[in-house]
């Protein structure tokens, strides 16, 4: 079939391009339900860390970091000092959005999970006043100059007791419920989320050694699902793929709550790496009906861009029975040419580059669609932010405490949330002469309801 292309079917292959060209405007042309937009915070801490990659967690007004990395883009040239502990968060952060007064504590090293609270990219999980962090990549000790380890092991801590600790200086024991330690766990680079009564453990990898370019983790291929009784894990089971190589071979993803059939489910967005060393582009469900489970991969819709872990909320409408998935900012396949006016693959060769992209990637009835706003008519980032950045919502604006509630919405700009750190890019591509950070402003985020 290739020779056939290259040789007499000119035609074709033009008729292929310009499908693709027109998908990609179709896809523009279709009609939004909202526009998203950020604006710098006037909340001013007076002392917060710098941070991408923590886990996260709050009570009342008060935000709880814990672990992440200092630095922006790890690097690949050094080995000697790439995901140096150096850049590790060596504090507990406690800050409240109310007063903008801040507290951190640091971490105390003789404490047996010392240095998992330093690692980056750890699963977790809140649960009302409960803080579940799974796995994460860092030193395997507190004297390890690389990070060279993932840990096997889930801290489970009463977040209020936690946060009165740091903010007193006390002893940060007395808020750890309890801890379990399993292979199973033994997860970065993934997500974690909870749905009535289990765990889902979503893809990730495995890495135990110092980063090395071109050297791969174990990656799980796998939705881990579990439950917790006595304090230990119990009902293990693994989704995998049936097809090879795997599609679930995925890591630094996003994770999506959705509804469908009146049942909470998860949507996977993109992750890295195929085996061409691009973004995955079709997404990932898992859903239920009838209480009977599945997961499946939607083969019919390709993502845009955005494929890299980033600042995420999903909006759902419980009239229309219709989930917007936001992906602000990140990495990603494709980026948009404001002056061509073209979506481009990569950057002038380098693949994956930093995006200032805002999608809205919407399910409902087992379909799934896209919108990706394209200035001017539309915001796009303010900035190349997004990769490894939190999204705090505004509580008051949730439904069942993982969606934006569409019916709360307005005509009109209506505050979200915010973006809080994550990594900031200078280019599209990095380089010495375009270095990354961590961003360190903090972002209002709003939503505008489209007619």
């Amino acid at each position: 079939m290739k020779r056939l292309l290259m040789s007499g079917c000119s035609l074709f292959l033009f008729l292929l391009l310009s499908n693709f060209h027109t998908s990609r405007n179709a896809l523009q042309a279709q009609r939004p339900r909202y526009a998203i937009s950020l604006k710098v915070s006037q909340l001013n801490f007076k002392d917060h860390p710098l941070l991408q990659s923590s886990a996260f967690a709050s009570s009342k007004n008060q935000w709880l970091l814990i672990g992440g990395r200092t630095e922006g883009f790890h690097g690949l040239t050094s080995p000697s000092t790439v995901f140096s502990t150096d850049n590790a968060n060596q504090f507990l952060w406690v800050l409240d959005s109310k007063t903008q007064q801040t507290w951190k504590l640091p971490i105390d090293k003789k404490l047996p999970y010392a240095a998992q609270l330093s690692a980056s990219s750890s699963e977790y999980f809140q649960e009302g006043d409960i803080l579940y962090i799974v796995g994460g990549y860092g030193g395997f000790t507190q004297e390890s100059k690389q990070a060279n380890y993932t840990f096997p092991q889930m801290l489970v801590f009463r977040v209020s007791a936690l946060i009165e600790a740091i903010k007193q200086g006390g002893n940060i024991n007395n808020a750890l419920l309890y801890s379990i330690e399993s292979p199973f766990l033994q997860v970065s680079g993934g997500e974690l989320t909870k749905i009535q009564d289990s765990f889902y453990l979503v893809f990730g990898h495995n890495y135990t050694s110092t980063y090395e370019a071109g050297r791969n983790g174990i990656y799980t291929e796998a939705i881990r699902k579990f439950s917790i009784k006595d304090n230990k894990l119990a009902d293990t089971l693994s989704y995998t793929d049936n097809a090879a190589p795997s599609r679930y071979h995925r890591r630094d993803f996003t994770l999506a709550p959705i509804m469908a059939d009146n049942t909470i489910g998860l949507c996977v967005l993109g992750g890295v790496f195929t085996n061409t060393d691009d973004g995955w582009t079709h997404p990932v469900y898992l859903t239920a009906k009838k209480n009977e489970e599945k997961v499946w991969l939607d083969a019919k819709f390709s993502q845009t861009t955005n494929q890299y872990t980033c600042a995420s909320f999903t909006i759902y409408d419980k009239k229309n029975k219709e989930n917007c998935m936001v992906l602000m900012g990140g990495i990603g396949q494709n980026q948009y040419n404001a002056q061509t006016k073209k979506w481009e693959n990569g950057d002038k060769g380098a693949k994956l580059p930093f995006v200032k992209s805002i999608s809205q990637i919407y399910f409902a009835k087992g379909n799934t669609s896209e919108f990706v706003q394209i200035p001017n008519e539309y915001a796009e980032m303010p900035d190349f932010l997004g990769a490894n950045a939190l999204f705090i919502p505004d509580e008051k604006m949730l439904y069942n405490q993982k969606f934006i509630d569409a019916g709360k919405l307005k005509q009109q700009d209506t505050f979200v949330g915010y973006l809080y750190g994550g990594i900031k890019a200078t280019a599209a591509t990095s380089s010495t002469f375009s270095p990354t950070m961590v961003n360190n402003k903090l972002y209002e985020v709003f939503v505008k309801k489209i007619k």
